[in-house]
């Protein structure tokens, strides 16, 4: 994931967009039923357009990729029995425009109409389009099709790369932002999408490179750059904090190509611990915690030679110093024969997996603020998607996560299931249509009323015998205890 000189960037796929569409559809937005000419540029009469559905594509066929919208209908002329097919591509090009406010606003994407891509078939034309996208109806749908996707990303970028709060980042309106097409890739498995991307003022967010990295089945995701991971990481840094009796006094932690990497040095009871190594992390489905994985991680830990004399001495008769006290000194003696040699050696022991904990703890709980904002897809109008994380991606030094997105209510059948004999129940959900859930974010989605899962339905969030109970999904009643969610796939 080559960001160029951006700093951060989200993901759109192409089908959410269509799917904003035809959800300004399906609540009428986006009229059903509007008048027109059937001729266009003047030269045909009045007619009726019957606008039945629309689609958004990307097309890759020419030198540059473009999107396209799909019309389909049927045309009336006015003072005819005639029902005339509409079948037309318009390109629809994606822009970012200034927002209410230029200065502090963030600009918001939009669609500009760039012309007739498949006009219609004869007796109507490409004129007839035109008009619709010029001054009709469909100029309107173009003109109140906007998303407001940058406000977050700037919001973030500003408390990293500004954190004194005594000199705030720059307005909104003034960081350098762009959007950019980026066709699915079968090998990378992943879907056409668009682009937006941020820089700092005066920057440039474009990218070279234009390569969807959206995987297959997820709607939305948010791009984080090793710039901004580095500088966050950096501003972060627990130097000079004390973790489990160790104070840290030197503390790098960095993007790698497809993992974190961290180095430093702590020091306790006069030992010194470095370590050094990479660090994994994944974001768990339908969360935004990261499990981290730190067992790469090389821990040394280095001792005062006298730790090692002390302990050659050391017998079954008990502590011998044999006139030590002369050369190490009476205060260390006194302090390892009070503390036990034996304590010290199994602290030295201990000190690799507490190391490797604390930076998993730490590193879960600072990570987790990078997939919040899978929450925070914007609405169109009164449409406002539903949104779940799915996964993340490290690559080229930039940390992505994804989300799937919900507009409109679907329904399907489920499939699979995974049973954890640990947690006793049931975690995740397979549909037919392919897609995972966790148990308690299919049932969140069921209960917006954008899934139905025929034969269930979803319990919500509650509190039994004073505990709360995380959302699930359950059989709706009937005489059969086959459709049982555990007898289908339970251990």
């Amino acid at each position: 994931m080559d960001l160029a000189n951006a700093k951060l960037g989200t993901l759109l796929s192409v089908e959410l967009i269509a799917e904003w569409l035809r959800g300004l559809h399906r609540i009428g937005v986006i009229p059903r039923v509007f008048p027109a000419s059937s001729g266009g540029g003047g030269g045909g009469g009045a007619a009726t357009v019957t606008l039945i559905s629309l689609d958004v594509e990307m097309v890759t066929s020419g030198a540059a990729p473009v999107t396209q919208l799909r019309l389909s209908g049927t045309v009336e002329p006015e003072g005819s029995t005639l029902v005339l097919p509409l079948d037309t591509r318009v390109r629809v090009t994606p822009e970012l425009r200034p927002g209410v406010n230029p200065l502090t606003g963030a600009a918001v994407l939009g669609f500009r109409y760039d012309g007739v891509a498949i006009p219609p078939a004869p007796p109507l034309s490409g004129a007839m389009v035109d008009d619709l996208f010029t001054s009709g109806p469909a100029a309107l749908m173009l003109a109140n099709l906007t998303l407001p996707l940058l406000d977050g990303l700037i919001d973030a970028a500003g408390t990293v790369f500004f954190p004194d709060v005594a000199n705030p980042p720059p307005a909104a309106g003034l960081w350098a932002t762009a959007v950019t097409l980026m066709p699915g890739a079968g090998a990378l498995a992943t879907v056409d999408a668009l682009g937006i991307f941020v820089d700092l003022p005066g920057g440039d967010a474009s990218l070279t490179e234009a390569t969807s990295h959206l995987p297959r089945l997820t709607e939305f995701g948010i791009v984080y750059s090793k710039a901004f991971l580095d500088t966050r990481f950096e501003t972060a840094s627990p130097k000079g904090e004390q973790i489990n009796g160790a104070e840290i006094t030197e503390f790098v932690m960095e993007m790698g190509e497809t993992e974190l990497r961290v180095t430093g040095k702590a020091v306790k009871d006069n030992a010194t611990i470095s370590f050094s190594g990479p660090i994994e992390a994944e974001l768990l489905r339908g969360s935004t915690v990261f499990r981290v994985d730190a067992s790469g991680i090389d821990v040394n830990v280095d001792v005062p030679w006298w730790t090692d004399v002390l302990f050659f001495f050391t017998g079954p008769v008990g502590f011998l110093t044999f006139g030590l006290t002369r050369y190490l000194g009476a205060t260390i003696v006194k302090a390892v024969i009070e503390q036990e040699l034996s304590d010290i050696l199994a602290d030295i022991d201990a000190a690799p997996a507490q190391v490797r904990g604390s930076i998993s703890d730490d590193l879960t709980n600072g990570m987790s603020v990078l997939a919040r904002a899978l929450s925070s897809l914007g609405s169109v109008g009164v449409l406002r998607a539903a949104t779940t994380p799915e996964r993340s991606r490290i690559a080229g030094g930039s940390i992505a996560v994804f989300a799937q997105a919900f507009v409109n209510p679907i329904s399907a059948d489920l499939d699979a299931g995974t049973f954890s004999s640990h947690a006793n129940r049931l975690v995740e959900l397979q549909l037919t249509n392919e897609r995972w859930f966790t148990t308690s974010e299919l049932a969140r989605i069921v209960n917006l009323g954008l899934i139905t899962v025929p034969g269930y339905h979803a319990v919500s969030p509650h509190v039994r015998g004073g505990r709360p109970v995380r959302g699930y999904m359950q059989d709706s009643p009937d005489l059969s205890t086959a459709d049982n969610l555990l007898s289908r796939f339970g251990n």
